[in-house]
């Protein structure tokens, strides 16, 4: 088991509405939101390669332009790709996302761990 598939175990036994209500997040620069017509709640499609996931966007003053936070928790690890370094070990960081305004449905633990 790669040391994703661990952490993300680890999340599973957390996974409560108040768990998804703060992990299924993103926050943006005001900008940013302004640019996609988005307001604080509204719900973002973020895509990576194949990987996509629905989640509530939020302002976040002192961003810079360009730039989208996201917990770690479920929600972000499903955009991340499994990837080792030389040595064996887990590569997280940043990676260049697309999003768009999305219908307010957000993406489901369920789909998450079970597709």
């Amino acid at each position: 088991m790669h040391l994703h598939d661990q952490v993300l175990a680890s999340k599973i036994s957390t996974c409560s509405d108040e768990f998804e209500k703060a992990s299924a997040v993103a926050y943006l620069a005001p900008e940013d939101m302004e640019e996609l017509g988005i307001r604080d709640g509204d719900c973002i499609e973020i895509s990576f390669l194949d990987s996509r996931v629905v989640v509530k966007a939020y302002k976040r003053e002192g961003l810079s332009k360009g730039l989208l936070i996201m917990p770690f928790g479920p929600w972000s690890m499903a955009l991340l790709p499994s990837m080792l370094s030389a040595d064996g070990h887990q590569v997280y960081g940043r990676i260049t996302v697309s999003v768009k305004p999305a219908t307010c449905k957000v993406t489901s633990l369920e789909s998450l761990l079970f597709s």
